[in-house]
């Protein structure tokens, strides 16, 4: 699974009504790779928060627990929260799990395969969120 498949599917799951207005987002992958950079999909996380919220960040902030842990909590101008955290090489898979929170219901995601070697977004939108990360 791609990340921006999961986001089309959530777009969908918001644009039928299922949740209310989308408030909250929490995302948690691992990825098998010891040695993978967790910010690249960290990075992709809030880019798929800005869409799914349509809305841009306010306020970003970044912790990394240790080397292969990195976590993320981002403030959206609408109000909303994105809450991601990115675990490398903890676990022999590549996994994404979700919980899509709404003012009307939830959506979620138990752990599902998700293919990291696949990320895709836009480099002009993703440059300064990675500096953000690196800052």
């Amino acid at each position: 699974m791609k990340l921006d498949d999961l986001a089309n599917s959530l777009e969908q799951t918001a644009a039928d009504g299922q949740i209310g207005t989308p408030v909250a987002l929490r995302i948690y992958l691992r990825h098998a790779d010891r040695d993978a950079d967790g910010k690249e999909p960290a990075v992709a996380a809030i880019l798929m928060g800005n869409r799914l919220f349509q809305s841009d960040p306010q306020r970003i902030v970044a912790q990394a627990a240790d080397p292969g842990q990195t976590s993320v909590l981002v403030s959206y101008t609408s109000g909303a929260t994105l809450f991601v955290t990115v675990e490398c090489g903890l676990t022999a898979e590549s996994t994404v799990q979700l919980l899509f929170i709404g003012n009307h219901g939830v959506a979620n995601l138990e752990p599902a395969g998700w293919d990291p070697s696949r990320l895709e977004f836009d480099e002009r939108e993703a440059a300064p969120l990675r500096e953000q990360l690196l800052g």
